[in-house]
């Protein structure tokens, strides 16, 4: 044959890399599976013949008979940028034996980390030791014989050469030095038994002079007190449980009656006096935590008689401690915080103190019961709740105490206390507000967003419960400032003020019987009212000018209608007619164009009669006049007037343009058959802009409102439309107590829209924002859904 023979173990890849670089036709054989007989084998087939195989050295496998020495291949010096890349045409990189041991090593045994690094044997000594071994695997039967008896022969002749490799071996009272290699003395406070072992730390109880071979014991009762003593006077210990006084070991039971029980007398009462005197000098606001927390643990059955205890308490050793329940501190002084309506109230710890007393439920077989500890912590929420919804004007506080009988009074079990006690509480704000609007604020801003609102269904249904009682006061104490307003010097006035008759809208007053209803049945009646209702909405009323209290009159023109759109819309309509569907057409369109209108115009709009007022008076925050809790002072002005007999504060509030999706939902109220419906229904909205201004009383409102007549005479741009006056008996109703100015405004550039005026009594403000906040409340269906429509009245 032609081929080589290649006898391989392993590395296949590379001999045939090899192989093909080199062009060597070869056939080869792969020998290995692992075991001792194949390698065996391996090396008898090799010596058989002449064959291409691969050996590595130190080996002497092969090595021993001069005619069976192998003859190396010379191949392409090792390059290792190819060998790196998988590419084998060159020969293996010649790397020399080294010692290698494992990195932690010298910390498990220094010795043997001590022979493994002086160990070394040269080349030379290695080769001659494989070729004796060699030739005695060639001669005897048992090959790793042969390896044993030239490693010990070596060893018997060569003890000058291996003792250096040896660490030093010490005796008695000896240990070897950092390098291993001579012996010192033991030092004081350790022992050293001899040989390898290196010096130990003298036991506690025991001490160790210098060149200790073992500790030593103390004198008789004595012993030493820690590790490493080195010398008798370190025994200054007793044992069995005596104690050293003067120089002698006194029994337990003498000491504790001579020394340490009066001393332990005297410390409890240092600590009580301690603590009385911390208690005495601490902060005023601590002292109004600790009895606050101490009066609510015991109104909520939370105390350590009940099974609860606070996480900085300690318990008793008695208790078992697998019953109790842990209230994190941070969490009990946030329920003290919303005890005292204090703002610095953290809700994330409060709420885990609400889950802490709801997650013990009592279960039955039929249903699953509250805690007593839950159905008490409802009843002081449910009562917190009624002291913040008090309409009072006066801050009233609960002032808890004790009774004859030595026990804590509390009359709605809300902890609050008298205001000379808790300044602290209401620190924020107590000048800006009322003490009604400030608890008002406190509601919403903080005691309805804790979570047990939204996963107690029941304490939410309570809570509704509370509202409307109250929502029924606020609708009484609002008739109350009426009657106020009207009783007052300028309440005649005010109750008779309206505009001009023959200015007034076309749209006549609302008769009850023609009420909006739901939806038309198929009947003949009620499609001939359909048809002349039609008729009405889509043609008659349009056949001639408009008046301009609309948005699409030719004086105002915020709303431009065309062909297209009448006659699109009149399709729709009369098709909902046929169908008989009480329903409005789409008039998204028209819509639009106001709210664009709007916002265009709101600026200028708020600018211009601003201006008017602050012709008569200068622009300030005021303080004491209203409350964060009604409007963001963000959005609104307080100004300082001069008024015909006095100088009188009024603020004035600037909303945002009305939105495209209040104005949708406003459309269904005027859907058809409304009576005073007139295509396009959009163009009533008479509020896309608006204004309040808020009075202290009616002669207030009166002046500000000849403030608006006298620009209309004197300035083009705004026109007075018309004005609402909730304060008439005719037009007004206990819903809404003011006075609403329509004026028409027109910009700089022409651009006209119809715009609103509120003129507001203080008062009555504040209770319509309450009441509109409160009956949002009862509407939802829980408290996530209030919360969401409240902040969508807030962006309103």
């Amino acid at each position: 044959s032609l081929c080589i023979p290649l006898v391989a173990q392993y590395n296949m890849y590379l001999y045939l890399q090899l192989c093909f670089w080199l062009n060597f036709p070869v056939a080869m054989v792969k020998m290995r599976d692992g075991s001792q007989e194949f390698d065996d084998a391996y090396y008898q087939v090799v010596k058989s013949g002449k064959f291409l195989f691969g050996w590595y050295q130190p080996d002497d496998n092969l090595l021993g008979t001069k005619q069976d020495t192998p003859i190396s291949l010379m191949l392409p010096p090792y390059n290792a940028l190819e060998q790196l890349n998988g590419i084998y045409k060159t020969g293996n990189e010649f790397v020399k034996p080294r010692n290698y041991v494992w990195r932690k090593l010298p910390s498990i045994d220094p010795h043997v980390t001590f022979f493994a690094t002086n160990l070394n044997l040269y080349d030379e000594d290695m080769n001659a030791l494989m070729a004796e071994s060699g030739r005695m695997k060639n001669v005897t039967s048992d090959i790793y014989l042969s390896s044993w008896s030239v490693a010990c022969r070596w060893v018997r002749q060569s003890q000058a050469v291996w003792e250096t490799w040896i660490p030093a071996i010490c005796e008695a009272g000896k240990t070897a030095d950092p390098t291993l290699s001579s012996c010192v003395g033991c030092p004081a406070g350790f022992y050293c038994q001899g040989g390898i072992e290196l010096a130990q730390p003298c036991p506690k109880g025991k001490y160790c002079p210098a060149n200790s071979s073992a500790p030593m014991t103390c004198p008789t009762g004595l012993q030493t007190n820690k590790e490493k003593m080195t010398q008798e006077s370190d025994c200054i210990d007793c044992v069995g449980g005596n104690y050293l006084i003067n120089g002698r070991c006194t029994s337990l039971s003498i000491l504790v009656i001579s020394i340490i029980v009066p001393l332990l007398v005297l410390m409890v009462f240092s600590v009580k006096g301690l603590k009385l005197l911390r208690r005495y000098y601490l902060p005023q606001e601590k002292k109004l935590l600790m009895n606050t927390m101490k009066e609510l643990r015991n109104q909520l059955l939370i105390n350590k008689k009940n099974g609860f205890y606070l996480s900085d308490e300690n318990v008793e050793i008695w208790v078992d401690k697998q019953s109790i329940v842990c209230i994190q501190s941070d969490s009990m002084e946030a329920a003290c915080r919303l005890a005292l309506l204090q703002d610095d109230l953290d809700l994330f710890f409060f709420d885990n103190f609400c889950a802490t007393l709801c997650q013990f439920q009592q279960a039955t077989s039929d249903e699953q019961e509250i805690s007593a500890q839950h159905e008490k912590l409802r009843e002081w929420l449910l009562s917190i709740a009624v002291v913040l919804l008090d309409t009072n004007e006066a801050d009233q506080r609960i002032l808890t105490g004790e009774n004859e009988e030595g026990q804590v009074d509390n009359v709605v079990g809300a902890l609050f206390f008298s205001p000379d006690a808790t300044e602290v509480s209401t620190a924020r704000s107590c000048l800006e507000e009322e003490p009604e609007d400030r608890r008002f604020r406190y509601f919403l801003e903080k005691f309805i967003k804790a979570k047990i609102w939204a996963e107690d269904e029941v304490l939410f249904e309570r809570l509704q419960e509370i509202c409307r009682a109250n929502v029924e006061a606020m609708r009484s104490h609002c008739e109350e400032r009426y009657s106020q307003l009207i009783d007052s010097p300028s309440g005649s006035k005010l109750e008779q003020l309206c505009w001009r008759k023959e200015d007034k809208e076309i749209i006549p007053p609302q008769n009850p019987k023609y009420g909006r209803e739901k939806g038309f049945s198929s009947s003949s009646t009620n499609l001939n009212v359909w048809s002349k209702y039609a008729s009405g909405f889509m043609e008659g009323m349009r056949s001639r000018k408009l008046h301009m209290l609309r948005q699409d009159s030719y004086e105002v023109r915020a709303i431009e209608v065309d062909e297209a759109s009448k006659v699109e819309s009149k399709v729709a309509f009369r098709r909902l007619a046929e169908r008989g569907e009480a329903a409005c057409v789409d008039e998204d369109v028209f819509i639009t164009q106001l709210q664009q209108q709007a916002q265009r115009l709101n600026a200028s709009f708020h600018s211009c009669i601003f201006s008017v007022i602050l012709q008569r008076c200068r622009k300030e925050i005021s303080s004491g006049f209203t409350s964060s809790a009604l409007f963001d002072l963000k959005t609104a002005q307080v100004a300082a007037c001069r008024m015909v007999d006095r100088e009188a504060e009024i603020a004035v509030v600037f909303p945002s343009c009305k939105t495209v999706k209040s104005m949708k939902e406003k459309l269904q109220d005027m859907a058809p058959p409304h009576h005073a419906a007139i295509w396009p229904l959009t163009a009533n909205f008479l509020d896309p802009v608006r204004m309040c201004v808020i009075c202290q009383d009616a002669a207030d409102m009166l002046e500000v409102f000849s403030w608006l007549e006298e620009h209309e005479k004197l300035n083009e741009k705004m026109k007075i439309c018309t004005i609402v006056n909730g304060f008439s008996r005719e037009e007004g109703n206990s819903q809404w107590r003011g006075l609403k100015v329509f004026v028409r405004f027109e910009d700089k550039g022409g651009s006209r829209i119809i715009g609103e005026i509120q003129l507001q009594d203080k008062r009555l403000f504040a209770l319509n924002t309450k009441m509109c906040k409160l009956e949002t409340l009862l509407r939802s269906s829980n408290m996530k859904a209030f919360l969401s429509a409240l902040e969508a009245i807030e962006e309103q």
